[in-house]
C-alpha cells in the first residue's frame, strides 16, 4: 500500500492504555509537502515487507520493550530506548527502499547526553554496515560507526515524519516530508546486508505504515554469505569468548537470547540493557582519545583512564565501535565481589532488640558502658550492594551519616548488613555508603576520600571500610597507592581478608608450551591467573576454560596488567570443576588464583614439565598492604575438638607469615552476626565453620 500524509495516524492513545506511553496530541503534526519540491514518484510495486500494526504483526519481530498500541482501530509501535522492530526471518538486501512514518515520543537525555530517536540500520553483515540515525537534533550517516554524513535539524517532540530512505548502488539518499535532507556517495559501498529499526538510547520512539521493497534488478540475485552472522578474525581477538557469544547470539537470535548468555557469565548492564564495558585504546593513543567515538556510536561515558575508557554500549553498537582501528579491545570489566555476599530478602526479620551473638564476643557492651559509642566518627563504607539500607528499622540504621548512596544501592544487600553491624558496635558514629563495582570504582572512591572530593556532601572520612573482594582484579598499582595516599592523609583503611582460604592460589613453571589447571569453584567465582613480565608489556599467555568438552571462554588480547580473569558462568552451580588451559611461548612463573578456598593444581598427566603448585599470599590487595588493616574470620563458638577455641575460619584467607615484616591480617572478627537481613543461623551451620 501507498504511504501518503492522509494515512498519518493519530498520536494519541485511547485513556484505557493507561499504563502505555503516549504521544502528546497537541504536539502532532500532519506530515506536509513542500510545494516547491516535487515529490519522488511512489514504488509501482508492492512493498517486501510492510505492516501498519492494525491486525496481527506477521513477518516482524518487536524485540522485548517495544509493543503495540491503539487509538482505535489504529495501532502504532512503541519503542523504548534500545529496544527494536526487525524483519522476523532473515531479510537480505541489497538495492531497497525503506519507507515509514516516525514520532520521536521523548527525550531522555541527561545533561545534552546520549542519542535521541530512531536508527535505521540497513545492509549490515560480519563487521559492516550503515546506520542512518534520525534524531530530533540532526541526522547522521555511519559507515562500520564512523560518522560519513550529517545535517542539523530541528524537530519536535511527539511530530509525525514520513521518512524515505533508499540504498541503490553507491548512493544513500534520505528524505523527510518528501523533502531530500542527505544524499552520500559510498567509493566502497557495502553492498547488502540485513536490517532494523533501533529505538536510540535516549527516546521512546513511535512508528507507523513501516515498508520495505527489494529493488534488486529482476533475474539478480545476493547471496547471503554473512547469514548466519560470525565475528571474523581480526574482530574476534577484541572480545573475551563469552562476549563473541553474546555478540554472534545478538545478532542470528535475539536481543533476549543474547541477554540470557550475558546473564550467565554475570555480564554488568544497566536499566536500559546497555552492556558496561572497557574500551582499551591501541597503543599510542589514550582514554580521552576514545571518548567521542564511543559517544559518536551511542555509548555513556563512566571513567576515562589513562588508557581505557568505562562506558555504557547498547548491544547493537559494540561492534562498530570494536571495528574502528583506534579500538583495541571492549570487554566487560573485572568486577569485585562482596567477602560475604547474600542476596537475602528484607522479609526475615530478627529481634532487633538484642545484640548480635558474635558481637557479645567481643565485647561490645562492655565498650558502650565505657563511653565508646563511635562519637563524632565518620565512616566511609565501600561495598558492592546496599539493597534496602534507607529502609532498616530506624535502630539498625541510627549511624546512618545520609540517606544518599553514592552510585545507587546495587543488587545486593552486602553493604546493608555492614552497615547494621557498624551501627550495632558505633551507634553515635556517621556512616556513608558509597557503591563500588570495579578496580576503578574503589581507586576513585579511595582518592576522592582522601581529597575531600567524594561529593554529595559527604565529608573527609577518619575511616574508610573496605569490605570487598578485590583479588579478582590481581595486582593494581593505581589501587595499592590510593591506599597509602588514604593514609598519609590521616584516613585509616580496614579491608577484609577476603575469602578465599589458605589455598586459594599457587605458582607453577611453564617452559613454554601449554599447562592444564584444574580449579574447583561455584557460579560467580572469579578465576584468575597472571604471569612475571619481562621485559614489561612484553608477555601474553592465552587461555581456555572448559567444563569437560564445552568451551565456557576463552581469552587472547592481554590489557593493562600481566594478566586474565574468567567469571565463573552461573550454569557451574554450587560446586563445579573446569580446566583452565594456558598457552605462551615464554618460560615463566604463572600464579592461578581462584576464590573461597578453591584450589588449582596442575595436571601433571597432561604437562609433566610442569612443577607443582606452591602456596601464595591469598589476601584481598588493599588487605594486603602495608597501610591498610586486614580482618580475617574466626569461628563464631568454642570449637571443643581444637586447640584453639577459636580457630580461623576455613575460608578466611591467610596473608604473611609472622616471620615477614608485617603480619597479615592483624585483626581477626567472629563470622556469623545476625543481621535483619541475614537473619539468624543455627548451631549446626556455625560448627560448619572449623
Amino acid at each position: 500500500p501507498e504511504i501518503t500524509p492522509e494515512s498519518t495516524p493519530e498520536a494519541t492513545v485511547e485513556p484505557e492504555v493507561t499504563d502505555e506511553p503516549t504521544v502528546d496530541p497537541e504536539l502532532t503534526e500532519e506530515p506536509t509537502i513542500d510545494p516547491e519540491v516535487t515529490p519522488e514518484p511512489e514504488p509501482q510495486d508492492a512493498p517486501t515487507l510492510f505492516t501498519d500494526f492494525n491486525g496481527e504483526l506477521l513477518g516482524w519481530t518487536l524485540s522485548d520493550g517495544a509493543e503495540i498500541v491503539f487509538s482505535g482501530e489504529n495501532g502504532i509501535a512503541l519503542l523504548a530506548a534500545n529496544t527494536t522492530l526487525a524483519p522476523s526471518d532473515v531479510l537480505y538486501v541489497g538495492e531497497q527502499r525503506i519507507r515509514a512514518e516516525v514520532s520521536i515520543v521523548s527525550d531522555d537525555r541527561v545533561d545534552g547526553v546520549g542519542t535521541t530517536g530512531v536508527s535505521i540500520n540497513f545492509r549490515m553483515g560480519d563487521t559492516t554496515g550503515y546506520r542512518l540515525s534520525f534524531e530530533l537534533d540532526q541526522t547522521a550517516l555511519y559507515r562500520n560507526g564512523e560518522l560519513v554524513a550529517s545535517v542539523p535539524a530541528a524537530r519536535e517532540i511527539g511530530a509525525w515524519y514520513q521518512i524515505d530512505l533508499s540504498a541503490l548502488d553507491a548512493t544513500i539518499t534520505f528524505s523527510v516530508d518528501d523533502v531530500q535532507e542527505l544524499t552520500y556517495t559510498d567509493e566502497d559501498a557495502i553492498s547488502a546486508g540485513v536490517l532494523n529499526f533501533t529505538a536510540n538510547d535516549s527516546s521512546v520512539i513511535a512508528l507507523d505504515n513501516v515498508a520495505v521493497y527489494d529493488l534488486t534488478p529482476q533475474g539478480e540475485s545476493i547471496e547471503p554469505t554473512n547469514v548466519p552472522f560470525t565475528l571474523d578474525d581480526t574482530l574476534r581477538v577484541k572480545f573475551t569468548g563469552a562476549f563473541v557469544t553474546v555478540l554472534e547470539t545478538y545478532m542470528n537470535e535475539t536481543p533476549e537470547a543474547a541477554y540470557a548468555i550475558a546473564d550467565n557469565y554475570f555480564m554488568p548492564r544497566d536499566e536500559a540493557n546497555r552492556f558496561y564495558v572497557e574500551v582499551w585504546a591501541v597503543d599510542g593513543l589514550t582514554g580521552e582519545h576514545l571518548v567521542p567515538l564511543i559517544e559518536t556510536v551511542g555509548g555513556v561515558v563512566d571513567y576515562v583512564e589513562s588508557e581505557y575508557v568505562l562506558a555504557y554500549l547498547p548491544i547493537q553498537n559494540v561492534m562498530p565501535l570494536a571495528a574502528l582501528p583506534e579500538v583495541r579491545v571492549v570487554n566487560p570489566p573485572a568486577m569485585l565481589v562482596s567477602t560475604s555476599p547474600t542476596n537475602a530478602t528484607l522479609d526475615t526479620v530478627v529481634n532487633t532488640g538484642t545484640v548480635p551473638h558474635s558481637l557479645d564476643i567481643i565485647g561490645v557492651n562492655d565498650w558502650h558502658l565505657a563511653g565508646a559509642l563511635g562519637q563524632g566518627v565518620d565512616i566511609l563504607v565501600l561495598d558492592t550492594g546496599f539493597v534496602g539500607a534507607t529502609s532498616l528499622p530506624t535502630n539498625d540504621r541510627v549511624c546512618l551519616g545520609s540517606t544518599t548512596i553514592i552510585n545507587g544501592a546495587g543488587s545486593n544487600n552486602h553493604g546493608t548488613n555492614v552497615l547494621e553491624v557498624l551501627c550495632d558496635v558505633a551507634p553515635n558514629s556517621d556512616v556513608w555508603l558509597y557503591r563500588v563495582s570495579t578496580a576503578t570504582d574503589l581507586k576513585n572512591a579511595l582518592n576522592a576520600a582522601a581529597s575531600g572530593t567524594l561529593g554529595s556532601g559527604f565529608p573527609i572520612p577518619d575511616v574508610i571500610l573496605v569490605p570487598v573482594d578485590d583479588t579478582a582484579l590481581g595486582s593494581d598499582s593505581g589501587l595499592t597507592l590510593a591506599v597509602q595516599t588514604a593514609y598519609t592523609n590521616n584516613i585509616v583503611v580496614i579491608a577484609s581478608a577476603g575469602n578465599q582460604g589458605p589455598s586459594s592460589s599457587g605458582i607453577f613453571s611453564l617452559p613454554g608450551g601449554t599447562a592444564d589447571v584444574t580449579v574447583n569453584t561455584r557460579a560467580g567465582q572469579s578465576i584468575t591467573y597472571g604471569w612475571e613480565d619481562n621485559p614489561e608489556g612484553t608477555r601474553n599467555y592465552t587461555a581456555t576454560l572448559s567444563s569437560g568438552e564445552t568451551i565456557l571462554d576463552t581469552r587472547t588480547t592481554r590489557t593493562g596488567e600481566p594478566q586474565h580473569q574468567f567469571i565463573v558462568p552461573a550454569s557451574c552451580g554450587d560446586v563445579c570443576t573446569l580446566m583452565l588451559t594456558i598457552e605462551g611461548t615464554d618460560t615463566a612463573n604463572i600464579t592461578v588464583s581462584a576464590p573461597n578456598g578453591s584450589v588449582g593444581t596442575v595436571v601433571v598427566n597432561n604437562n609433566p614439565v610442569s612443577s607443582p603448585m606452591a602456596i601464595t599470599n591469598g589476601m584481598t590487595t588493599v588487605a594486603n598492604s602495608d597501610y591498610a588493616i586486614a580482618v580475617g574470620a574466626v569461628c563464631a563458638q568454642p570449637q571443643p575438638t581444637s586447640t584453639d577455641p577459636y580457630p580461623i575460619w576455613s575460608s578466611s584467607s591467610r596473608g604473611r607469615d609472622a616471620g615477614l615484616p608485617t603480619v597479615k591480617p592483624e585483626v581477626v572478627a567472629p563470622t556469623y552476626v545476625r543481621t535483619v537481613t541475614s537473619g539468624t543461623f543455627n548451631d549446626n551451620e556455625v560448627d560448619l565453620c572449623n
